[in-house]
């Protein structure tokens, strides 16, 4: 066999993947605030980087915002401070509703429900072996707000009467958040009426007597028992599904409360769809003037000239990757808005089948950038806030499409002739949706969304 070495030339086309390149695709796939860290963390490495003028503004809001929220607290201390009196005087009887104060303007962030009532407490001028009743309480209230003790235990421990115990349980259920130290639901309820100062003997009475009815909405009942309408009755009931059965889990929890921004808000103006991008997640940097002026400078060293120069260049390619980000993301926005406008003007049921190709060919990138734009990015229109993931369902039948579809029939459904989960799931099957009653029971639910006869108004 004769083997020979031979050089060829061969032309080809392939995709180098330069620093600028994995810097574009970085920035691409991050979400609002994986990206202002990512900024935060190239303007402390490189100094020639700085926000526009309109974010610049932004800032200086948040700055002025919370200079006057410290002023606000230094205001209130002194008065609490300032005649010795303050909040003693203030809660001389216990408690005034009346008057327009509010304790959760001093809970901060992941206090904890115990906290808040010690705040309150440390306010008090109470004697001493008082104020020792009153923590040992608030030590027995758990996170929900209840209050769980032996009073005999009470009395043994304090060598005081059960009357002195009820009267302090009595005080400390005059405190913020309302409803907190009751023992029970019912009492619970109660105290929020009274604290409100709502005057409603109806509400009352379904409270002490026809919780049960209540929880299982039977208004016929209830009005029947109490020898009243049910359109009354119905005013009673939603006054006290207003109320809060468990006052204490508002604390204690901020520190994990994600809030969410929407990326990109969609509005329709004049019969068209416009979109608007959101300033906060998709921030605008721009050149520090002041080192552009230094490199114009006659006595500047090699040295510095070529520091900032490489500063420069560096920040330039951030400024483009974040162009470039705002300019895809909008596109694919544009794309996905043009393909699901049924949905957007008539709801759910109207959401189409849509895959990445489609979206990726409408804007001319390959599928992965489609994927890296939409991943993590957040929409809000008219019918609420959606994850641009949403609007690429396998079909309408996929599982988050179709509990969508459930709660907007729900939501727009007579509530005095609430739709069965039979007739969802008959309305699911004219658009060629088929799904059984069990499994709308199980999305509905799973949605927090009671059935038909709970839901029923009168």
């Amino acid at each position: 066999m004769d083997l020979q070495i031979q050089a060829q030339l061969r032309q080809s086309q392939k995709l180098v993947m330069t620093p600028a390149l994995r810097q574009a695709i970085e920035i691409l796939q991050y979400n609002a605030v994986e990206l202002k860290a990512y900024i935060d963390e190239q303007m402390l490495e490189n100094p020639v980087l700085e926000y526009s003028e309109e974010v610049d503004g932004t800032l200086r809001s948040e700055l002025e915002s919370k200079v006057e929220l410290a002023q606000d607290t230094l205001d209130k201390i002194q008065w609490l401070s300032g005649d010795g009196q303050g909040y003693a005087s203030y809660r001389a009887n216990y408690y005034d509703p009346d008057q327009n104060y509010n304790y959760e303007q001093f809970a901060t962030a992941g206090e904890t429900l115990h906290d808040h009532l010690y705040s309150q407490l440390r306010m008090l001028r109470l004697a001493e072996k008082d104020y020792d009743l009153a923590k040992y309480l608030i030590d027995r209230i758990d996170a929900q707000g209840y209050l769980y003790i032996d009073i005999e235990e009470v009395k043994a421990t304090f060598l005081i009467d059960s009357v002195s115990v009820e009267k302090m349980i009595a005080f400390l259920q005059t405190f913020e958040p309302f409803g907190v130290a009751a023992r029970n639901l019912a009492e619970c309820l109660t105290i929020q009426l009274r604290m409100k100062k709502i005057d409603d003997p109806i509400a009352l009475q379904i409270i002490e007597f026809q919780l049960d009815d209540l929880a299982n909405n039977r208004i016929k009942q209830i009005a029947k028992a109490l020898e009243q309408s049910c359109d009354r009755v119905q005013q009673s009931c939603d006054l006290i599904k207003s109320l809060n059965p468990r006052p204490g889990l508002a604390y204690g929890k901020s520190a994990n409360i994600r809030y969410l921004e929407p990326d990109i808000h969609l509005k329709k103006i004049d019969g068209e769809y416009v979109i608007f991008m959101n300033e906060s997640a998709f921030p605008r940097l721009r050149l520090n003037h002041y080192y552009q002026t230094i490199l114009q400078a006659r006595q500047v060293d090699s040295a510095t000239v070529n520091y900032i120069n490489g500063k420069l260049n560096s920040a330039l390619g951030v400024i483009k990757s974040l162009e470039q980000r705002s300019s895809t993301i909008y596109s694919v926005v544009a794309a996905i808005v043009d393909r699901q406008v049924e949905f957007f003007d008539k709801g759910p049921l109207y959401l189409k089948k849509l895959n990445l190709k489609d979206v990726a060919d409408a804007v001319g990138v390959h599928e992965s950038t489609v994927s890296r734009a939409i991943n993590g990015k957040y929409l809000q229109c008219q019918r609420g806030i959606f994850e641009l993931k949403f609007f690429f369902p396998s079909g309408v039948s996929s599982a988050e499409s179709v509990k969508s579809v459930i709660s907007d029939i729900i939501a727009h459904e007579d509530v005095h002739k609430p739709v069965s989960d039979q007739k969802i799931a008959d309305q699911l099957a004219q658009i060629g949706v088929k799904i059984s009653r069990r499994t709308i029971a199980k999305y509905r639910e799973s949605l927090g969304i009671a059935g038909s006869a709970k839901r029923k108004r009168y």
